[in-house]
C-alpha cells in the first residue's frame, strides 16, 4: 500500500471516529476532563478502525466501520 492510499483510507476513518467521542464525551466538552475523555475516544477509536490498514484486511470492510 502507498503512502497516499493509506493516507486517503486512514482520513476516511475519522467521521466514525468522531461520531464515537461525540457520543462517548459529548459534541463540544467544555472542561479539560471532558476535552481528554474526548480525545481518548476519539484516539482509541481511530487506531482501532485503522488497524487493519497495516495488517492486511480488506480496506472496503475497514471503511464502513466492520473492523
Amino acid at each position: 500500500m502507498q503512502n497516499a492510499e493509506y493516507v486517503a483510507m486512514r482520513n476516511a476513518l475519522i467521521p466514525s471516529a468522531v461520531a464515537f467521542a461525540n457520543k462517548k464525551a459529548g459534541v463540544n466538552p467544555q472542561s479539560n476532563e471532558d476535552r481528554d475523555a474526548w480525545n481518548r475516544a476519539y484516539h482509541s477509536k481511530m487506531n482501532d478502525l485503522a488497524r487493519p490498514l497495516t495488517s492486511g484486511q480488506t480496506t472496503r470492510a475497514v471503511i464502513r466501520g466492520r473492523a
